[in-house]
């Protein structure tokens, strides 16, 4: 299951060509975007739903790897935790939610290169740029199973507590 406008999904299906891909948006011309760019890139095994995030079509336990990819940061807290939650109530018990979200630099020049995207994210960017993110999902039920740092973003992946 991906979130957003199509780019990450097919990214994966051009490498995981036995893989069957659920895009969603909430937003119908940002899944026309999704769609065009599907077409364009000739792919069948993605299927793509107008749906909400916070009220997924989707039977319990039914996705092995969910992806959320700058979404949290978009959002109020009430608004993510459900985002979060669904994602968690849709995700099977062994499976992973991967969760991109921006990140400031260590170095000062990238640091000031990013800037203009830090000036331009909405409040809720700078509440959760500063989360201890263990914590944050932990209070959902969720823990980090590994952390990656990139130039402007972290990858965590999430499983569920056994």
């Amino acid at each position: 299951l991906c979130t957003g406008t199509a780019t990450n999904a097919i990214s994966i299906a051009k490498v995981k060509t036995n893989v069957q891909i659920i895009g969603i948006d909430l937003s119908d011309n940002m899944l026309k975007v999704a769609k065009n760019k599907v077409e364009k890139a000739g792919l069948k095994s993605i299927k793509l739903y107008q749906m909400d995030a916070t009220e997924l079509k989707f039977n319990n336990n039914c996705f092995d790897k969910i992806l959320l990819s700058l979404v949290l940061h978009e959002l109020n807290e009430e608004l993510a935790g459900k985002v979060i939650m669904e994602a968690k109530r849709v995700l099977k018990d062994d499976g992973e939610i991967i969760i991109t979200e921006w990140e400031t630099s260590q170095q000062f020049l990238k640091r000031l290169l990013f800037m203009p995207i830090h000036y331009l994210e909405p409040k809720s960017y700078r509440k959760f740029i500063k989360k201890d993110l263990y914590s944050y999902f932990k209070k959902y039920g969720l823990k980090i199973w590994k952390l990656d740092h990139c130039d402007y973003t972290k990858v965590v992946t999430l499983k569920k507590y056994k």
